[in-house]
């Protein structure tokens, strides 16, 4: 039967389309091989207004594993230079407006632009990862300018990298349980090293002498002197265990990963205790940077041993080689195993997050909390998260007061308490609810004058109160401990300027650019959340065991 006239012509431009469809993938395919460009454009708000430091993310069409982040400069403007001709995502926020949503690029000579358009948000909405309102959240707490909660980089963690970013640092610093574990604190008295020298120059043949010296410096970070000690025992008694182990720990910490792999592959064959030496070898492999042998490592070791111990280890392993499905995978299975463990339903609730699985993380640290009155991470994580329903706020802030009461000398129990009232209850609206978070504020301060965390979002507060010397001095010892906090940096300029400081402001406002330069207007977080194992585990652990040892 012959087809009408219509349907031909929707059958021939089905068929153009799809064909015009095919030439234009398949051209962008030939010239992203060879032709390098750029995208960039401006990010305004309402009537064309200008956005500084607005957050810009770009991303294949094809995957947003592997991002580029930016923020605009002081007209509006960014960039991102040497990209391959391609299929592009570009998305903008900034805090106090909606998200623009998902903007399409098609990047097919050397630039391409793309200018974005924030709308302010309405009381009762707040930032979504698709940029869209959420309804029937509650307002987000702002200060001076700075809406949802204060990460350690100094941005407003209702952005969603910014949430992302707090919870691989909390990763970061649990995982260190481990090294600190094998670690015995018992090698860390700083009068024990003249001791151990002179009775290694007694005896420079024994074992014993130099593997107690090779601990020491292990434990206090110095892991060169450790490893010079420690292999000198393994030359003297290579069969010992626990000596090869350390020697490990050394080699990876000085980061000599692939020398720590040889070393843990041959203990492994010797016939060396399993779980603890994959977990080691798996460290070992990251800082050589083979990753999938890491993660292969990391599930050797959670199939050995089925303890709640181990199996939290190896997970928590699994997060920080971003291996994130096989770590879901894990602690799905140990909550089933051990529905009774905290840290299963913490690794569960934290794994979950960084996959954007919002309420699935929001019930598994709640089962967290609910696992270990005295296990404080889970409530810590989720004051850090922004737009949790009215209920769930209240019932996290009860919990964190309960835990409060029992620890009153906790500084991150008071700085949570401080976060979570902040949210429910603006400051703005009430001068009781400002008063009582300045206060926890300071106390947790006053406990750790070095979190960085806590000194920000006080001047934040007092920033919005119009107290600048107030703000100024919070945010002077926020870079001071931070130095490269780029946002604390840009608050100062704005500060001093407001303040009449014109000089201050112009050294702190070069500042943040030298910053953003160097990072490439990538992610500004004081600190990247893939550090070295060197740096994100071992520095956690002998970071507060230096006692000013002796230098040769």
């Amino acid at each position: 039967m012959r087809l009408s006239g219509s349907n031909e012509n929707r059958r021939f431009r089905g068929s153009w389309l799809f064909a015009a469809y095919l030439f234009v993938s398949f051209s962008l395919l030939s010239q992203s091989q060879t032709t390098i460009g750029e995208i960039s454009g401006t990010v305004t708000g309402p009537n064309g207004s200008i956005l500084a430091g607005a957050h810009v993310v770009l991303s294949t069409t094809s995957s947003s594993a592997d991002q580029k982040q930016t923020e605009t400069d002081r007209k509006g403007r960014y960039s991102f230079t040497g990209l391959p001709t391609g299929a592009y995502k570009v998305t903008a926020s900034a805090t106090g407006f909606l998200g623009s949503g998902v903007r399409i690029v098609f990047l097919t000579s050397s630039t391409a632009t793309a200018d974005l358009t924030l709308s302010p948000l309405q009381t009762g909405q707040v930032e979504s990862r698709t940029g869209n309102p959420v309804p029937g959240s509650p307002p987000a707490f702002t200060a001076a300018g700075v809406r949802g909660t204060i990460a350690p980089s100094g941005y407003a963690s209702g952005l969603s990298s910014e949430e992302t970013f707090q919870v691989q640092a909390t990763a970061n610093a649990l995982e260190a349980t481990f090294f600190s574990r094998l670690i015995d604190g018992a090698r860390v008295d700083c009068n024990q090293e003249s001791i151990l020298l002179h009775k290694l120059e007694n005896a420079p043949d024994e074992f014993a002498a130099n593997h107690a010296l090779g601990d020491f410096y292990l434990g206090h970070g110095d892991y060169s002197k450790a490893i010079l000690y420690l292999d000198a025992a393994r030359s003297l008694v290579p069969s010992d265990f626990t000596n090869s182990r350390d020697l490990a720990m050394a080699l990876i910490g000085a980061g000599r990963g692939s020398d720590a792999a040889s070393l843990l592959e041959r203990v492994l064959l010797d016939g060396g205790p399993g779980s603890t030496l994959f977990k080691l070898l798996g460290y070992a492999y990251w800082s050589g940077g083979q990753n999938e042998k890491s993660i292969a490592a990391f599930l050797k070791a959670a199939a050995i041993d089925p303890g709640i111990e181990n199996q939290y280890e190896s997970g928590l392993g699994l997060i920080q080689l971003g291996a994130l499905k096989e770590a879901l995978d894990l602690f799905s299975v140990a909550t089933k195993t051990h529905p009774e463990s905290a840290r299963s339903w913490l690794g569960l609730g934290i794994a979950e997050h960084l996959l954007f699985h919002k309420q699935e993380a929001v019930t598994a640290l709640l089962r967290s909390a609910e696992g270990d009155a005295d296990f404080f991470p889970p409530l810590a994580l989720l004051a850090e998260l922004s737009g949790l329903p009215d209920e769930t706020q209240a019932d996290l802030l009860r919990r964190i007061a309960g835990y409060l009461t029992a620890h009153p000398k906790d500084a991150e129990a008071h700085f949570a308490y401080a976060l979570v009232l902040s949210k429910q209850a603006p400051p703005a609206a009430g001068g009781n609810s400002r008063q009582e978070v300045t206060i926890h504020l300071k106390r947790a301060v006053g406990l750790n004058p070095k979190m960085a965390r806590a000194h920000f979002l006080l001047g934040a507060m007092e920033a919005e109160a119009n107290n600048s010397p107030g703000a100024i001095k919070e945010f002077v010892e926020v870079v001071r401990l931070e130095p490269g906090n780029a946002r604390a940096h840009y608050r100062l300029s704005l500060l001093y300027h407001r303040n009449g400081q014109q000089e201050d402001a112009r050294r702190e406002m070069d500042t943040y650019r030298a910053i953003h330069d160097k990072r490439g207007g990538e992610d500004l977080a004081d600190g990247n959340v893939t550090h070295s194992i060197g740096m994100s585990l071992f520095e956690t652990v002998s970071g507060q065991r230096g006692c000013g040892l002796k230098t040769e």
